[in-house]
């Protein structure tokens, strides 16, 4: 929840390698009719550690953003790269 009062549901994931497997393929069918407005953050152990789209929008576009850049979760540069370091250090 934001400070507005909205509420997101974020899946999260974590590739070690950047590559979409069968698993992850299924899932997103399966989130895309149910959860299209739903978040998937994307967790992997190389620049920009954290990633962030709609599940619709990643579905169209094929496509992640910096999780910094996103509108609705506001999240600081800072405290991406803080924790970037934490993923790096343990999921690498």
């Amino acid at each position: 929840m934001n400070k507005e009062g909205d509420v997101f549901f974020i899946e999260v994931k974590y590739r070690a390698n950047g590559q979409e497997d069968r698993y992850f393929t299924e899932w997103l069918r399966k989130a895309h009719k149910y959860w299209p407005e739903a978040k998937i953050l994307l967790l992997h152990p190389y620049e920009p550690c954290f990633q962030i789209s709609t599940i619709k929008d990643y579905v169209k576009s094929g496509k992640f953003y910096p999780l910094d850049q996103d509108k609705f979760i506001r999240v600081s540069k800072d405290l991406v790269r803080e924790y970037a370091k934490l993923i790096k250090k343990y999921l690498a």
